[in-house]
This record gives C-alpha cells, sequence and structure tokens, in this order.
C-alpha cells in the first residue's frame, strides 16, 4: 500500500495527505510514529491532526526528541494545537527533555479545559470587558487567547464560545450594524497603590521602624508635644529639590514615604526642599507635582522650605547666640583644606574665623542678609566637632548667599540655608516621625540630630535605605541636558519620569516595579531587562493592531518578512514562496525602488476552494490598502528605543549608543487605530474625571487638573509581532480632541508613535 493510501485509511483530510506528501522528512517520519508498536490502532482523529502537525513543524528537531513530544500526546497530556506548538517551541529554544517540570510548564502538558472551563474562562473575562461591536471581535479573541486561564484552551473552542457571548450580547453577526450593545462598557482602573504579593512594610527594613513617639528626644517635652501635634500618626514627608524633572529612582523614595504612611494610616507631605535659587525654576515646581499625581499619588499637604525662611533664619541667629555658629570669610578653596577635602591637605585645621566674638558674627550675619557686597561670599559655619571622625561634624555650612532672585520669595532674601541646616528642621517643625532618606545620607543622621538638639527641639529619626539604579543608564541627568547630548529632559531614552511618561509607560507599573524591590539598606543595581518585563506585564492586555514599519506593497506587508533570496531557517515570503496575508500568495516577481530597496511585489493569488494550498510554515502581519475605508493610516514617524549606554554600568560619561534611538518614516496601521486611540483617551479622561472629583480639597495643595493625568500617552496598544507603542506629545490628530470620527473628519493629523517595550526581552530585530 502507498503513504498516500495509508494515510487516507488513518482518515487524513487531502490537505494535510498533500502537505505531508510534499516533504518527505516528514512522511516518513509520520509513518514511523503511528506504525511503531501498533500505534495506529490506538489513535484517535484529533491525535492523528496532531501528529501530522508534529511531522510537518518539528522537522528540525532531533528524533529521539519528537518521540518525546509523541508519548505525551499518546498519554494525553498533550490534546490542543497550542499545546504541541510550544512543546516544539521549548525544544528549538534549547529546552531538555530530562527536565520534565520546566517542559509541563513550557507547554501546558496535562492541563486539560474542559468546554466548559473555556466558556466559564471566556464569559469571566468578558464581563470586564464587555463587547460593544462585533468589529472587536477579533482584538477580544487577542486578549484571551493570552488570558492566563485561556493559555491552553483548544482554539476552536475559545473561538467558539467567544462568538456565542458576542452573540448574546449584541444580536447575530449579520444583523451587527443595526444593534447598539446591549451593556454598558465598565472600566476598572488599575490600583496604582496595590501591594505586590510581599509587602514592604510589614517585613525587612520598613518593618522594623520605631512607632510614633519612640524616637529619643533630648526632653521628654518634645515627644509629648511631637504626639500630640500628630495625634500619634506616622507623619512622613517627601522632599525633592525643584532643580530638575523626578526619574524613576525618586519613584522609589515616593513609593516608601507616601506608602509608608498610608500602610499606617498617616500622613505624608509633599515638601519643596527650594534653598537653591541658582538651579530651582517654576517648570520643576510644577513637574514635580504633576509626576506624583500622574503615578497615582495625592499628598495630604504641599509644602516648601521656603515657607520657614523666617524661622530658620531666627533658628540661624539663635545658634550664633549661643556660640554654635560663625561667619566664615574662607574662599571655598580654603574652607575645603581646612575640612582636609579629597586631593587637599590631610589634617583637619580650625578656620582662622571660628573664635570670631559672637556680636561680630551676628552684625556680619545681619549684613549678609542684607546683601552687603563685602560679604557676598560669606558663609554662616555650624560649630560642630572637629575632633569626630564623620566629615558631617566639621564645621557644615548653614547659610550663603545668592543674588539671584528665589521662585516664591522673589529679592526678599540674600541668605539661603543649606540642605544640612534647612532639612532637619523643616522636618522638626513639621513633626515628622520618620524621615525616610536614601543610603548616601548616612553620615548626615549624626548632623540632622546634632543640630536638633544644638537648638533644643524636637528631633525626628532619620532612617536610609538604598537607592535604585538601573543598568545602561544614569539617574542623574543633568550633565547630558547641558551638554545637550540628548533631546531634553523628556528624551524617551531617559529613566526620568517625564521621559516614561511620553514613552508609554504606564505609572501603575512603574510603582508596581519599585515596590516589588523590596527595601534594604544595600545599594543594588537592577537590571533595566526587570523594568521592561514588569512594563510588560500591565501592557499585556492592550488592544492589538498591526503595525508595519518598513512597508511592501502586495497588500502592505513589512521589509523584513520578504528576501529576494531565501534560506532553509528563512520561514516567510521568498520568491515563489507560499504565504497568508491575509489569504495564500505565491511571490511571481518584485520591483526595486531608486535605491535598490525592494519597494513592490508581484504576487498570485490561490483560491483555496479551486486548488489545494500547502499549509504555510508561519504567519506574518499585513495592513490592506482600502481607499474607501482610508485605509491604511499613515505614520509620521515610529520611534524605536533601546538602552541609552552601551555599558551596564554607565557613568554618564562614556559614548552614548547611536542606535539607542531609531526614527522611522512612512510606516502604515490599520484603521483600527482611530477606534483604539478614543476609547483610550475616553477611558482616561473619564478616570481622570472620577479621580477629581473623589479628591478631597486641601489648603495649600493646588487642585488636580486632567492634563496632569490624561496626555496622548494614554493611547497605548500592541503593535502585533513589533512590540508595544503609544502615541507621541508631537503628534497632532485634531479630531481626538473631542473624540470625533476622526476616518470621516476629513481633518490632518501628525501621527508619531512611540515603541514602549519590544514584545519579549532581546527583541532587537527593529532597533537597528
Amino acid at each position: 500500500m502507498n503513504p498516500e493510501s495509508r494515510l487516507l485509511e488513518l482518515g487524513l483530510a487531502p490537505s494535510k495527505i498533500t502537505n505531508l506528501s510534499r516533504n518527505k522528512d516528514a512522511l516518513a517520519f509520520f509513518m514511523k510514529m503511528v506504525e511503531n508498536d501498533g500505534v495506529a490502532q490506538k489513535l484517535t482523529a484529533h491525535q492523528i491532526n496532531l501528529l501530522t502537525s508534529l511531522a510537518i513543524n518539528g522537522g528540525i528537531l532531533p528524533a529521539d526528541t519528537r518521540f518525546y513530544i509523541l508519548r505525551h500526546v499518546l498519554d494525553d497530556q498533550i490534546t490542543t494545537q497550542v499545546q504541541l506548538t510550544e512543546a516544539i517551541g521549548y525544544f528549538m529554544r534549547g529546552g531538555d527533555s530530562s527536565d520534565e517540570q520546566s517542559f509541563r510548564a513550557a507547554c501546558g502538558a496535562g492541563v486539560h479545559l474542559t468546554r466548559e472551563d473555556v466558556r466559564s474562562a471566556v464569559t469571566s473575562v468578558l464581563e470586564i470587558q464587555p463587547p460593544a461591536d462585533w468589529d472587536g471581535l477579533r482584538a477580544a479573541l487577542a486578549n484571551l487567547k493570552v488570558a492566563p486561564q485561556l493559555r491552553w484552551a483548544d482554539p476552536t473552542s475559545l473561538k467558539e464560545e467567544t462568538e456565542a457571548v458576542f452573540t448574546r450580547e449584541l444580536g447575530p453577526r449579520s444583523d451587527h450594524s443595526k444593534h447598539k450593545p446591549k451593556i454598558k462598557t465598565v472600566v476598572k482602573q488599575p490600583d496604582t497603590n496595590a501591594q505586590p504579593t510581599t509587602n514592604i512594610f510589614e517585613q525587612g527594613f520598613l518593618a522594623s521602624l520605631h512607632k510614633p513617639g519612640e524616637n529619643p528626644q533630648i526632653d521628654d517635652k518634645f515627644r509629648i508635644e511631637h504626639l500630640k501635634a500628630t495625634g500619634g500618626k506616622v507623619v512622613t514627608r517627601f522632599p525633592p529639590e525643584p532643580n530638575g524633572f523626578l526619574h524613576i529612582g525618586h519613584a522609589k523614595a515616593i513609593a516608601v514615604n507616601f506608602g509608608y504612611a498610608k500602610y499606617h494610616g498617616g500622613l505624608c507631605y509633599l515638601r519643596y526642599d527650594d534653598t537653591n535659587p541658582s538651579k530651582e525654576e517654576h517648570i520643576y515646581f510644577e513637574s514635580i507635582l504633576t509626576a506624583v499625581r500622574w503615578l497615582g499619588i495625592e499628598p495630604d499637604k504641599v509644602t516648601y522650605s521656603s515657607d520657614y525662611f523666617d524661622i530658620l533664619f531666627d533658628k540661624a541667629v539663635e545658634l550664633i547666640k549661643n556660640d554654635k555658629a560663625y561667619v566664615c570669610e574662607c574662599t571655598y578653596e580654603e574652607r575645603g583644606q581646612g575640612r582636609g577635602s579629597k586631593g587637599m591637605v590631610k589634617s583637619r585645621q580650625e578656620c582662622v574665623h571660628r573664635r570670631r566674638p559672637i556680636d561680630e558674627s551676628f552684625l556680619m550675619f545681619e549684613q549678609m542678609k542684607d546683601g552687603h557686597p563685602e560679604l557676598a561670599n560669606a558663609t554662616l559655619r555650624m560649630k560642630q566637632d572637629l575632633t569626630d571622625g564623620n566629615p558631617q561634624m566639621w564645621d557644615l555650612v548653614a547659610y550663603r548667599t545668592f543674588s539671584r532672585p528665589h521662585p516664591r520669595t522673589g529679592t526678599q532674601w540674600n541668605v539661603y540655608p543649606t540642605y544640612d541646616f534647612a532639612h532637619c528642621l523643616v522636618d522638626s517643625l513639621e513633626n515628622i516621625s520618620h524621615s525616610l532618606c536614601t543610603s548616601e545620607f548616612v553620615a548626615s543622621r549624626q548632623s540632622y540630630e546634632w543640630l536638633c538638639h544644638a537648638l533644643e527641639i524636637y528631633t525626628p529619626r532619620q532612617y536610609e535605605y538604598g537607592r535604585l539604579y538601573l543598568t545602561h543608564t544614569v539617574m542623574s541627568n543633568h550633565g547630558l541636558i547641558q551638554e545637550r547630548r540628548v533631546t531634553g529632559w523628556d528624551d524617551i531614552r531617559l529613566p526620568t519620569l517625564i521621559a516614561l511618561r511620553r514613552r508609554g509607560v504606564p505609572p501603575e507599573a512603574i510603582m508596581h516595579f519599585v515596590r516589588g524591590l523590596g527595601v534594604t539598606t544595600a545599594m543594588a543595581v537592577t537590571d533595566a531587562a526587570k523594568f521592561d518585563e514588569c512594563i510588560r506585564r500591565f501592557l499585556e492586555p492592550s488592544p492589538r493592531l498591526f503595525l508595519i514599519l518598513r512597508p511592501i506593497k502586495i497588500i502592505y506587508i513589512d521589509a523584513d518578512d520578504f528576501r529576494v533570496s531565501g534560506s532553509k531557517d528563512y520561514l516567510r515570503l521568498v520568491p515563489g514562496g507560499l504565504m497568508h496575508v491575509p489569504h495564500p500568495i505565491t511571490c511571481t516577481s518584485f520591483q526595486f525602488d531608486d535605491e535598490g530597496n525592494v519597494h513592490t511585489i508581484i504576487a498570485h493569488y490561490h483560491d483555496s476552494d479551486q486548488e489545494p494550498v500547502a499549509k504555510p510554515k508561519a504567519f506574518i502581519h499585513w495592513v490592506a490598502e482600502c481607499s474607501t475605508r482610508q485605509s491604511p493610516i499613515r505614520v509620521n514617524q515610529v520611534r524605536l528605543v533601546g538602552p541609552l549606554f552601551k555599558s551596564s554600568s554607565p557613568t554618564g560619561d562614556e559614548e552614548i549608543d547611536g542606535s539607542s534611538l531609531d526614527a522611522l518614516s512612512g510606516a502604515l496601521i490599520e484603521i483600527g487605530f482611530w477606534d483604539v486611540a478614543k476609547e483610550a483617551l475616553r477611558t482616561a479622561r473619564e478616570a481622570a474625571r472620577l479621580r477629581i472629583l473623589a479628591t478631597p480639597t486641601s489648603p495649600g495643595v493646588p487642585p488636580i487638573v486632567e492634563t496632569q493625568l490624561v496626555g496622548p500617552e494614554c493611547v497605548r496598544f500592541q503593535a502585533t509581532r513589533v512590540g508595544y507603542f503609544s502615541l507621541d506629545s508631537d503628534s497632532i490628530v485634531p479630531a481626538l480632541e473631542s473624540l470625533e470620527d476622526t476616518a470621516s473628519s476629513g481633518l490632518t493629523s501628525h501621527i508619531v508613535l512611540n515603541r514602549i517595550v519590544s514584545l519579549k526581552e532581546g527583541d532587537v530585530r527593529l532597533a537597528k
């Protein structure tokens, strides 16, 4: 009996027989499988179909590996095409058959989903994101296929059960244009304050902190007054200096300070540490509050160190009168020499002005305040302990002069307190119970407490935790901005929050990431790939669209999906090759442009009803041209972003990776983009409206405005096979402002897209 007759006897469909017959190796292996020890007599029709796929698609695997998969099919451990595909993929990625546990996890072996299981899961998922129109069926199926509870579902069952839900909710598909959605879309916003499985406030460093009132005081009356003022609550603060834009390291500080207070039912203030007018600008004040709110946080109070300038000046005078501060006229270099700074003399020397009479220092400090030019370079230094081993006790500067106006107080002041002087005192004035800061301030704790004790006031307790560092980037971006090595603070390659927002990174992904790292006293560098993976998890439910980055016309496919000459491992379109895009076609010829690039492919369309068509080895995405539906949508620019530096541990001085940003022109996207964009913005605006209504008005806290929460970056989607993308702020899309019917509005749009992250780690195929 010839092989074809035997295949017919086994019950294979003619199309599968044709596919097997065209591949001699696949046919031989299939026959070996089914004839081995009388296997054929035990096979069901479904198992025969699976083995056909194994023979054809697993051809490059060793024979023993294919028989390993076969045993799982025969034992009903692999029962769906999805499981079989993943089983083959497991070994193609280098998986080992000796690791049964990893194999089963990779392909879902042993997982059996009944039709009732599929029906229940589909219904559950679509209750959260109900169907609005039959046009959304494809996107719904794409989302359901990757839902954890449906990952191993039989595709036919999944499709039929999804269609059943659509029919039940919207009516028959043929009449969908006459039907309106019967249910109202329920928008479930992610909880940006949700804690990861491991609660950072219940264990480790943050679980060991003191309870309010337990921090030591030089007089118990300060403890009593503090508890009376706070009601015994935890009070923390997030104190950024408004001299730049916040970065992801600040997101960790936000999570720690606001999170610790919230966990304990306390309060957290946003306090601007605005004591250096030479670097501070209004735009930074505004951007900080916007970033905090964008991350989902609302401060209990917004304060400024400048609110306390009068009190701080009086405290400085008190130090002078108590012979614990003096006016110093040394230059910066002379002060460094006296302190034994690095690169200068090692021995510490007492400043020549340290024994200046109290009255003289007081008079000179008043003159500094009044702006006397002869004291423009003078400082007020604290008289600490030069014999101490801690450099933070070597007569730190408490006040210095600046001629530049302050963003809030204007020209009222000529002298301004330093961080070392103001920070601990404002903490005390605001009755902070836990002063949480990063580990570079460990040495500052001694001077922090010394100053509070010297002035005999309430002493908060400072705690230090490790900073967040990411590989392939730097947290301090001032140098990059000043040297114009990047386009600005919002350059999408930077780790600033404004850049991450512009790139399209969801704020809840950032907060989940920093919380998930935990909080310890040690400094650690985190692989940026972990951050990307966290972003992917939050973007995974995004709607799917077809985006063609480098179009070649048939219908439009990507240039990466066609080669003028093929190879054994290239499974996409080649001359004479078969591909489904979306119908079976064979490339017959192609045309070049003036630069030698293929711009048009001539293909033969195979009518599968009239002629047998072999199954393609791979599927690619495409966009159709249809003038009546204004398809495709032309994208002005697509920006693909990669790591800013080649080095995993850059200092900022290295050369920026030239391939870290690739801007492409001429991309095409399917017309479903308009529906995705309008729905994303509508949802974001509604969520913002509800948040604004739910946020109580607090004295001194500016009201929330929609632009702090909603921007073009809210438009996010997954471009199939390419990555996750968002709409860039450079885009001009007038119709979306009023959520009009864009396709018929006739308005001109300028669309710029950013790739937020690739579909998987290490995917650099399109970041050339």
